[in-house]
């Protein structure tokens, strides 16, 4: 990020210095033309003067410019350097002004695009400082020639009469020049602002592209290698009971082809389920018991509780558990939470589930003292594919998409799941829905 800024400090900075070297030599020229060839009587020796400090300034500024494309200034020194660019060139605009006119001097409508610069390339309230400071000048400037504190220079040629000491003038013009100056700052620098929310959200759009992206390649990665490994697991099998007299031995074979068929349909059912969720919200909502839905889980999963040994514990709130929501889904993701809590917690562990009813809410805590998750692997257990190298190790056959189709449902009905967990402690899922 800071590489970023520099380079944008740099451009910044570059462009002034640019439109800088355009200026002196604008400067240069008109002052000859105006003096050598048409014999105007203007100050040209000060104009010379304004334009070689003008000169000798934007060498330093291209030094300056330099050290921040470079690196060696910290990007708040940029925003110092650009605003004091633009401090002395509207300074050195006022002398040349003085010398060649004064406020009747029709170039003063350049204070204008110091103005606009200042909008795009600073903040709004700086510009709006900037602007003030270059009205400032202005009217210190017509006001001392007004009151002959400093000799005016007229135009010789150009105007018939002169304008600088006519209070109606200086008051009608100044009142324009005013109330243009700040509508311009305003609009300018709404501008800016837009362009950059547009830039800004463009950007955010392009970051979440690429990740999706980045997404996508792994899912069909992850796809196919899945796909690929069960069908060749399958093919194996069953290559490898058709090649052997054993009947036995080809019969187990044939289960082994068959239990990775099932897991290849498990797969792809999970795979089009989390899919429907993501493209679709759930829409179908009923009331229904929170207690009858795990009540149904913990008979589904009583074989391997009573096969372990698991000391399972259900407790629910007595002032109702009645849930509005699609009760399929919730159905799904608490299959998939308790199922992992029976399935990870070792021999004569122990599994506690609690319903709590809050004021607008449903709290479930889904709690065992099984193997845990790695805390480094904490950030990662709800994406897609992800399985903790621990569950891997423990249980081969997993898709990593059980925790996803969770968190997916909870988020469908605005709710949040939350875990906590130890390694070779436990872990506790909590779960928190609307009532």
């Amino acid at each position: 990020m800071p590489h970023i800024i520099t380079r944008i400090a740099g451009k910044k900075a570059e462009w002034l210095v640019t439109l800088r070297w355009i200026a002196v030599i604008c400067v240069v020229t008109a002052t000859y033309i105006s003096s050598e060839i048409f014999h105007l009587p203007i100050r040209k020796n000060e104009i010379y003067l304004a334009a070689i400090i003008l000169f000798l300034l934007n060498v330093i500024y291209l030094f300056l410019n330099h050290k921040i494309k470079d690196g060696t200034e910290p990007g708040i020194a940029e925003q110092t350097i650009l605003v004091f660019q633009i401090v002395t060139d509207l300074f050195l605009l006022t002398f040349l002004l003085h010398f060649s006119g004064g406020v009747e001097n029709p170039f003063i409508i350049y204070y204008i695009f110091h103005m606009m610069i200042a909008s795009i390339l600073l903040s709004k309230r700086t510009a709006y400082l900037l602007t003030t400071y270059a009205l400032f000048l202005v009217a210190i400037l017509a006001f001392m020639e007004y009151f002959a504190i400093i000799p005016h220079y007229p135009l010789a040629g150009f105007l018939k009469f002169s304008y600088f000491n006519q209070p109606a003038y200086l008051a009608g013009t100044g009142f324009v020049f005013v109330t243009t100056s700040y509508i311009v700052v305003y609009i300018t620098s709404a501008i800016v602002a837009r362009l950059k929310e547009a830039e800004n959200s463009y950007r955010l759009a392009n970051i979440q592209l690429e990740e999706k992206d980045k997404i996508k390649d792994e899912y069909v990665y992850r796809l196919s290698h899945d796909i690929k490994g069960h069908i060749a697991a399958i093919q194996n099998s069953l290559d490898a009971s058709l090649m052997i007299d054993d009947p036995q031995k080809a019969r187990n074979f044939s289960q082994t082809a068959l239990r990775r068929a099932e897991s290849l349909t498990g797969f792809i059912k999970n795979l089009l389920r989390i899919t429907r969720l993501r493209l679709n919200k759930e829409s179908e909502v009923t009331g229904f018991s929170l207690k009858e839905v795990i009540d149904e889980i913990l008979l589904f999963n009583r074989e391997n509780i009573e096969k372990k040994h698991l000391s399972v514990q259900f407790h629910f709130d007595d002032r109702g558990d009645m849930f509005r929501g699609n009760r399929f889904s919730i159905g799904e993701a608490l299959t998939n939470l308790i199922s992992n809590a029976i399935k990870y917690t070792r021999e004569d562990g122990m599994v506690n589930i609690r319903v709590d009813r809050g004021r607008g809410f449903f709290l479930i805590e889904i709690e065992d003292n099984g193997i845990g998750i790695p805390e480094s692997e904490k950030g990662n257990i709800f994406k897609e594919f992800f399985r903790a190298k621990n569950a891997a190790e423990l249980q081969e056959e997993g898709d990593g998409l059980g925790l996803a189709i969770a968190k997916q449902i909870i988020d469908n009905h605005r709710g949040k799941i939350s875990v906590q967990s130890e390694e070779n402690k436990g872990t506790k899922f909590s779960i928190k829905l609307p009532a």
